[in-house]
């Protein structure tokens, strides 16, 4: 009974995984959309596009949860909620 719980929540973690990247890889096109409209600091839309970069980076290398935090810090930064 307990190996079959183990393989369920492995399973699920593994089917979770790509809707998690696919909504992160969204976030890339709000964040760009944002950066013309934002009503922030220059020092805000800088800090935004360096963190949209490092998320884009990590995403790409593999690294979803650390992809996905940069990419909410720079949504955060620009208003988007």
């Amino acid at each position: 009974m307990l190996k079959k719980i183990i393989l369920a929540a492995a399973l699920s973690a593994v089917f979770l995984m790509p809707a998690n990247a696919a909504n992160c890889n969204g976030d890339l096109a709000l964040i760009d959309a944002a950066m013309a409209t934002a009503k922030v600091s220059p020092a805000d839309k800088a800090a935004a596009m360096a963190l949209r970069k490092e998320g884009a980076d990590r995403l790409k290398a593999g690294d979803q949860n650390g992809g996905c935090a940069a990419l909410k810090e720079a949504k955060m930064k620009l208003g988007i909620k």
